[in-house]
């Protein structure tokens, strides 16, 4: 479709995005027929703990190497996701150590991820860890206190970042760190540049991998070379038109119904981990976001098979 509309193409980006869209999805699939084996669904603590301590100096060290507005938001989820996985055993709920454990994971994993000059990361992991020290005096149980748990945990997401902004603008090794101005106002003249031109090029898109080319209509965006939407879902609108949409729409689906295989405990964990990078990333390409929505969205499906067997016996 890119090539309906004429002008400059870009090639090598049109080639990398198609073959990124296609294996993630391959990938999505050979994640659900892997869990739909009930053995391979709760990932060893111990196991995932251990690749945690020992990812966090990795990660640390390989980053000091490589240009860090590149990995630093991919590192940062990726340690978060470990969080996730840990949290879904449910000891830490009845052992103070694994809870205590758990927190220390947690504050690791933030300052970590202020290191890596990853504001929102270390918010969302904020108010992951806020959650799961209040979760026992805080079930969902009813409206009222789910628009409390929603208000406790925005807040929380909130005050990290602004703390981690606060940090960055502090402490001299951190002073390379976007201002929470800058990365609020850089996301905002992405998204007017593609909701431009989703409607400019709707229904066919500006195809994949050219939105390069149209952020290099705006001075300030092509001296950064910023080759995405920052935003999973208006990424896919904007280069794939009304195919994207029905894609965006297919990813939030799959989502929402992964949360709800996901225990109550640990299913606002699993939506503070996903939906801020769908947001205000191009989080729908990070391995470890596909990896435990797989898992989730295989475990409802035994849940619903488990619940239609049930109602037919």
């Amino acid at each position: 479709l890119v090539y309906s509309f004429g002008g400059d193409v870009f090639a090598s980006g049109l080639l990398k995005e198609t073959v990124k869209l296609v294996t993630l999805f391959i990938h999505f699939i050979l994640l659900l027929i892997l869990f739909s084996n009930a053995e391979f669904r709760s990932p060893p603590r111990r196991t995932i703990s251990i690749i945690l301590i020992v990812s966090i100096p990795i990660i640390l060290l390989i980053s000091h190497f490589e240009p860090i507005a590149v990995t630093r938001t991919v590192y940062a989820v990726s340690l978060s996701g470990l969080v996730c996985l840990i949290a879904l055993d449910g000891r830490w709920r009845s052992s103070r150590t694994w809870k205590f454990g758990l927190v220390l994971a947690c504050a690791a994993v933030i300052t970590v991820a202020i290191m890596l000059h990853n504001k929102g990361a270390a918010g969302v992991m904020l108010a992951i860890m806020v959650w799961i020290i209040i979760e026992r005096w805080l079930s969902v149980q009813s409206t009222l206190r789910i628009l409390l748990v929603g208000t406790i945990i925005a807040g929380v997401t909130i005050a990290g970042i602004v703390l981690s902004a606060y940090a960055g603008a502090n402490i001299e090794f951190l002073q390379n760190m976007d201002s929470i101005d800058r990365s609020v106002n850089i996301r905002l003249l992405l998204w007017s540049v593609a909701a431009d031109r989703f409607w400019e090029t709707f229904p066919a898109g500006i195809g994949l991998g050219q939105f390069s080319l149209a952020a290099k209509t705006v001075p300030l965006l092509a001296l950064e070379g910023h080759k995405f939407v920052h935003n999973s879902l208006l990424g896919l609108m904007v280069e794939l038109g009304i195919l994207g949409v029905f894609f965006g729409l297919g990813i939030l689906f799959v989502v929402l119904n992964a949360a709800r295989g996901w225990p109550p405990f640990a299913a606002p964990i699993f939506l503070l981990l996903v939906f801020p990078p769908l947001l205000i990333h191009d989080g729908h390409s990070i391995r470890i976001l596909l990896l435990v929505t797989a898992l989730g969205f295989a475990m409802n499906l035994d849940a619903r098979r488990d619940t239609k067997s049930v109602v037919c016996g």
